[in-house]
């Protein structure tokens, strides 16, 4: 089964990338040929074994996922190791079934179209889904529809856009920033979030990201929560920048919002990874029965089992994984659940919830098959 990271894209990215290595297989095939036209035979029962081979790959890929998850827990946890030796698998298997079908043939260019073979395919499937940090491109919108039961009827419909991990600095520069933001005033919503990791590392950043995050977010109530990043760099300067541009920071506690003649809670809990998360003394003050919206910076706030008290939770800090490779997903995500909540909607109990892909990168300069995410988040009433 295709992961949710994947299946997203499969209609877009994905089949650029299988267009891609098709055509410079199919290349790679007619060289050959033409090399030995009398080979034809030969030729054709290797691809034929080829595919096969791929077929069995994909289906060891797959079943390994629950293994690679097992490997992939903590904050800091990556399944690169387990990832780079099933790709060896693959092209060891690639190789060798191609050399075995051709070696009577002609053994030097048998081993050099495997090798190819094995370099090319991979490199094509990805090229289209490299988004480097200095690209100009503006971010994704996603639309996604959230039930909610116990909304208020009346807020059937209500509107959040959801903005995390711009990462703003040496990586995502002012223009790139600015170029991921873009689509963002033509939006409207009642409610702005922003989840978290304004900038990367550098106090000097602060101020002009906030600025640029004001002045792109479109008119609506506009709350937000701070990332370990904030932490890391001056949380008392990200709280001050970001409430000069009309953002109230939420720092276990929660607040009421009166929208269409209905209230509704937000609650936003501290940073986990570098504060001190209390869920009950953020919900303290919510009434029995009271719709709330929980903001965390990252997914771990399920750690506790008070979070599920929340009708709806809103995080980012995973990156969605930044790099995700077709039938393995994310290869870090930077959570102690792994990749179950790395991207997109998901539920924990009754409770769902959304973690955003954000806006910049962290580690390396470049997300693969895993664009930067303006999310529009549309809460729809059971009742």
């Amino acid at each position: 089964m295709i992961p949710a990271a994947i299946g997203s894209w499969f209609p877009g990215i994905i089949w650029q990338g299988i267009v891609l290595a098709l055509a410079a297989q199919a290349i790679l095939l007619a060289a050959t040929l033409r090399i030995s036209p009398s080979r034809r035979a030969s030729i054709r029962r290797a691809i034929a074994y080829l595919l096969l081979a791929d077929a069995l790959v994909f289906l060891t890929l797959a079943a390994a996922r629950p293994a690679f998850a097992q490997f992939n827990h903590g904050p800091r946890a990556h399944r690169v190791p387990f990832v780079i030796a099933h790709l060896l698998f693959a092209a060891i298997i690639s190789w060798a079934i191609w050399f075995a079908c051709l070696r009577r043939v002609f053994n030097r260019l048998a081993i050099l179209t495997a090798a190819v073979l094995v370099v090319i395919t991979p490199l094509a499937l990805a090229l289209p889904g490299v988004t480097r940090s200095t690209s100009l491109r503006s971010g994704d919108v996603t639309y996604t529809r959230i039930s909610t039961p116990g909304l208020p009827r009346a807020l059937d419909g209500l509107r959040i856009i959801l903005l995390t991990d711009t990462h703003y600095g040496a990586m995502v520069t002012p223009d790139a920033a600015r170029a991921r933001l873009a689509p963002l005033p033509k939006l409207h919503a009642d409610i702005i979030i922003f989840a978290g990791d304004l900038a990367s590392h550098t106090l000097s950043d602060i101020p002009a990201a906030a600025s640029l995050l004001g002045e792109m977010s479109p008119p609506g109530r506009r709350l937000a929560v701070l990332g370990n990043h904030d932490s890391w760099i001056n949380p008392t300067l990200v709280t001050k920048e970001l409430r000069k541009n009309d953002f109230e920071v939420l720092s276990n506690s929660g607040r009421k919002l009166r929208i269409r003649g209905s209230d509704i809670w937000i609650a936003g809990v501290s940073d986990p990874y570098t504060t001190r998360m209390d869920i009950p003394e953020t919900l303290a003050h919510v009434p029995a029965g009271a719709f709330t919206i929980l903001l965390a910076h990252g997914p771990d706030v399920l750690r506790d089992s008070g979070a599920q008290r929340a009708g709806l939770i809103l995080s980012g800090h995973t990156h969605g994984g930044q790099v995700v490779l077709p039938l393995i997903g994310p290869l870090a995500t930077s959570s102690w659940f792994g990749p179950r909540y790395a991207i997109g909607l998901s539920t924990a109990g009754r409770t769902p919830i959304y973690v955003s892909r954000g806006l910049g990168e962290v580690t390396i300069p470049l997300r693969l098959l895993c664009p930067p995410e303006i999310a529009v988040l549309e809460l729809r009433s059971d009742q």
